[in-house]
């Protein structure tokens, strides 16, 4: 298909799997992928800045969450749930 859209000037590009387009050699370039390391002691592949202008730092990335590590706060501000709520959930180990 991409040689007939091609030939017929209709803007295409093949479908990347997932290991093909972090390693792709534009990607890499522009520092699309970077490694940042997390407290747990490893190192983090994670998509980089995509806006990239010359006054700004690209380089300032922070490690992902840990899973669950915003939960009572999201619970609370975003869903009015209380702290004694919150106690509840956890107690019952449907959030930790």
């Amino acid at each position: 298909w991409l040689e007939k859209l091609q030939k017929a000037r209709v803007p295409c590009s093949p479908i990347n799997s997932f290991s093909k387009a972090i390693s792709d050699e534009q990607i890499l370039y522009r520092n699309m992928i970077v490694e940042v390391k997390h407290p747990d002691g490893g190192k983090v592949r994670m998509p980089g800045n995509p806006v990239k202008m010359s006054m700004t730092d690209e380089e300032s990335f922070s490690p992902p969450p840990h899973l669950g590590q915003h939960t009572s706060e999201t619970l609370i501000s975003w869903c009015n749930y209380n702290k004694t709520e919150i106690k509840n959930l956890i107690k019952k180990k449907i959030i930790s």
